[in-house]
């Protein structure tokens, strides 16, 4: 027995010493990519990843990121800023109970562009990135995870517009990606851009312009990674006669086969279109539909357009006869579930003889269980007084209520004037931002009795003429 005893401890030290070898920690896909939202509270670790912001110190460029505590209890984690070239930078994060605390990252590092993660101990929080520019500022939110295939619809070259993809590894292993454009003369795969590394913790720029065609106004992009996965942004400048501004946006995760906006324009002054990029091998048909409208409104059914494979094709909200000038709300669908493509919105609306672009992607339904959220989050509140800042549609074929709540220092309350208001069903609502509850900066959160869709109206930046729009987060569930 006591052999036997000591035959068994033998075993199971040597089994112990085996299994716990220590490993590098990878990031992987953890569940199907979607829309950036707000994760539940309570988990272990949530880790935002942020495309990237100017960080090379140029007059007039900049970029930082922001993290939001919307819960009771202080947030602490830890943000990793990583360069083009260097070790990445880490810093501690501790967020008071409905606070923010704001990270400048080209004060950090010198780099083109500088990317960051952000690990929120126990979960939760909201993080989002502010990007700095002379064209233009630009908010847009951070990933919940890196993907191992991104996504872009359109991009621009046309007159003094350039375009730039963004890629950051913020894993500890070296990735490697092809990257696809679509471009008027067809697929374009430079051989520079296929087998391209992104090292451990580092970011690489990429010029569109240089890899692609001049004169081009809607250029799709596929990054498909071979080895491990990356994130992937675009910076792009508009400076054309018919464009003109700032975006820095995250890639699209994945393909699917319906992409929703809350948000669009339609009248003098106001060009809103809807770019679809289709980079399977196949063709595939896709309806545009607008929301909103009933059965006996005045208008001609569009009608279903066909996107070749590899290709882009462009849908202009002002090619609908009898939709009324004003907001719309859309949806664009493909035929065939099975098929899948990705869809970019640009609206460009002119005040005082000035163009403003702005760049979205729509929102899907999560992947695997089709959910769509009723409560969503809005980081940076407003300071000033802003109509229209709230864009809704009611996903539901039923009337809903909506509440919209501060979250103030001393904790989340209802905005008395916003507190119970209607949403049809079926139907579209703007909120405006002018209590003095919500002209304090707070993040907000906008909650339904119904399945819903927000985008934020924003300006351009402060001071400045034009409205950029760009999406709340939804609560993850």
């Amino acid at each position: 027995m006591l052999v036997a005893s000591i035959a068994m401890v033998t075993v199971v030290a040597v089994t112990a010493r085996n299994t716990v070898a220590p490993e590098s920690a990878v990031f992987s896909n953890v569940a199907t990519p979607w829309m950036p939202a707000v994760p539940l509270p309570g988990g272990l670790t949530s880790t935002w990843f942020c495309p990237g912001v100017p960080a090379a110190g140029a007059e007039g460029t900049g970029g930082s990121v922001r993290v939001f505590n919307t819960g009771e209890a202080t947030m602490g984690g830890r943000i990793t800023v990583l360069a083009a070239a260097g070790e990445p930078v880490i810093q501690a994060l501790s967020v008071p109970a409905f606070a923010m605390s704001e990270f400048d990252l080209d004060a950090l590092v010198d780099s083109p562009y500088a990317a960051a993660f952000v690990e929120i101990d126990g979960g939760g929080g909201i993080v989002e990135q502010l990007a700095i520019d002379p064209a233009g500022h630009s908010v847009t939110a951070c990933a919940n995870t890196p993907s191992d295939e991104w996504y872009f619809a359109t991009g621009d070259t046309v007159g003094d517009s350039v375009g730039f993809l963004v890629l950051s590894n913020p894993n500890d292993d070296a990735a490697i990606v092809d990257i696809t454009l679509s471009t008027s003369a067809g697929i374009r795969t430079p051989q520079s851009l296929q087998n391209y590394p992104v090292p451990a913790r580092s970011v690489r720029v990429v010029d569109v312009n240089n890899a692609g065609r001049d004169e081009e106004t809607d250029i799709g992009v596929s990054v498909v990674a071979s080895r491990g996965n990356v994130v992937v942004g675009r910076a792009q400048t508009y400076a054309s006669e018919a464009r003109r501004g700032y975006v820095m946006s995250l890639a699209a995760p994945t393909l699917r086969d319906q992409w929703f906006f809350a948000y669009g324009r339609k009248g003098e002054g106001a060009d809103t279109t809807y770019s679809v990029y289709n980079p399977n091998d196949t063709d595939v048909d896709v309806i545009p539909v607008p929301l909103g409208f009933s059965p006996g409104d005045d208008y001609l059914i569009p009608e279903t357009f066909e996107v070749p494979a590899g290709e882009v094709r462009v849908f202009s909200l002002g090619d609908i006869a009898g939709i009324p000038d004003g907001l719309v709300s859309f949806v664009l669908s493909t035929t065939d579930a099975e098929l899948r493509v990705v869809v970019e919105r640009v609206i460009t609306q002119t005040i005082e003889n000035r163009p403003t672009t702005s760049v979205e992607f729509g929102a899907t339904y999560r992947p695997v269980d089709n959910y769509m959220a009723n409560t969503w989050y809005v980081g940076a509140g407003v300071d000033v007084a802003a109509p229209g800042s709230l864009r809704l549609f009611n996903m539901d074929a039923a009337a809903a209520v909506v509440t919209v709540q501060a979250v103030t220092p001393t904790g989340v309350v209802n905005v008395e004037s916003l507190a119970a208001v209607d949403l049809p069903e079926n139907g579209a609502l703007t909120i405006d931002l002018t209590d003095d509850l919500t002209l304090q900066g707070y993040p907000l959160i906008i909650r339904s009795t119904s399945r819903f869709l927000v985008e934020r109206v924003m300006p351009r930046e402060p001071g400045a003429q034009g409205q950029v729009s760009v999406w709340a987060f939804p609560a993850n569930a």
